[in-house]
């Protein structure tokens, strides 16, 4: 399975990186998620009840589940946010 890893660098260059397929060494916090989306030009409302996040990119609308307690993704989440990305077209750097 092939994720995603988002490194700051900078709007140009969201540094997408492949990820190895065990989920527990990504470790995707949910403030580096929200940043990728945004460095990728992705609306983000979080007006909405509870914690659900409204994401828009490329016209592509989802909803994401703001984790908590743990401000890190579940395996369910970031699974989800790989595949939500590859539905817009954002592929990973195949470099790594």
């Amino acid at each position: 399975m092939i994720l995603f890893v988002y490194e700051p660098q900078t709007p140009q260059n969201p540094g997408i990186h492949l990820c190895p397929s065990n989920l527990q060494q990504c470790g995707v916090a949910w403030r580096d998620a929200l940043a990728l989306l945004k460095a990728l030009g992705a609306d983000i409302d979080e007006s909405r009840a509870g914690s659900r996040v409204g994401i828009l990119l490329h016209g592509i609308p989802v909803v994401m589940h703001k984790p908590h307690p743990s401000p890190m993704l579940d395996k369910g989440a970031v699974v989800a946010l790989r595949e939500y990305l590859e539905q817009c077209g954002i592929l990973p750097d195949e470099e790594e």
